[in-house]
């Protein structure tokens, strides 16, 4: 979680779990947003939002033009990995 923040925020990571667990809906999607983007660890911090709340912020999240390819793999893995949904991403598909 330390590496969600690039040196531009002073929250470490105690606060941003804190923040999801705590926080008012505005903390927890600027957190949810960060990790999504940056996290290294993506799977084991987005384990600390409930069930409810990543859901709605991974269904309501709108992928940036910045590394568009990248953020959209992403977001199509981690809906399948937490909520069975199908995942059609090319390079990680079976080959015959």
């Amino acid at each position: 979680m330390k590496d969600i923040f690039w040196g531009d925020y002073s929250i470490d990571e105690k606060k941003a779990i804190d923040m999801i667990k705590n926080g008012d809906q505005h903390e927890k999607r600027f957190i949810f947003q960060k990790i999504v983007e940056n996290s290294t660890n993506i799977l084991r911090d987005l384990s600390y939002f409930s069930k409810d709340d990543l859901k709605k912020f991974l269904y309501a999240y709108k992928v940036s033009n910045f590394n568009k390819p990248f953020l959209e793999k992403r977001v199509e893995i981690v809906k399948n990995i937490f909520f069975d949904e199908p995942c059609h991403i090319e390079e990680l598909e079976w080959r015959k």
